[in-house]
């Protein structure tokens, strides 16, 4: 997901948060001591079978891609280096 590191970094919550995850939008992820053929594969049956699961994760993405993530980390880093120097960034 992009941007989810500036965000992390932004709101200054723990970095292992995965949006995806909390909002139903994907399965949960494996541990990689249980990281197997078949948990992967029911994991990614589960990912393209789960019908709440699938409009959760279109629901997500479309307001993924209304976003201008690019305009709005600009904006973010402007106004913490204007926060940082008094000076106002073009």
């Amino acid at each position: 997901m992009a941007g989810t590191r500036l965000t992390i970094l932004t709101v200054g919550t723990r970095g292992d948060v995965q949006p995806h995850i909390a909002l139903g939008a994907g399965p949960r992820p494996i541990p990689q001591k249980k990281l197997s053929v078949e948990s992967l594969a029911q994991a990614i049956h589960l990912a393209v079978t789960d019908e709440p699961m699938r409009r959760r994760a279109e629901a997500l993405g479309q307001k993924i891609r209304a976003e201008d993530g690019a305009a709005q980390a600009v904006q973010i880093i402007s106004g913490r280096l204007h926060e940082a120097t008094g000076n106002s960034v073009s």
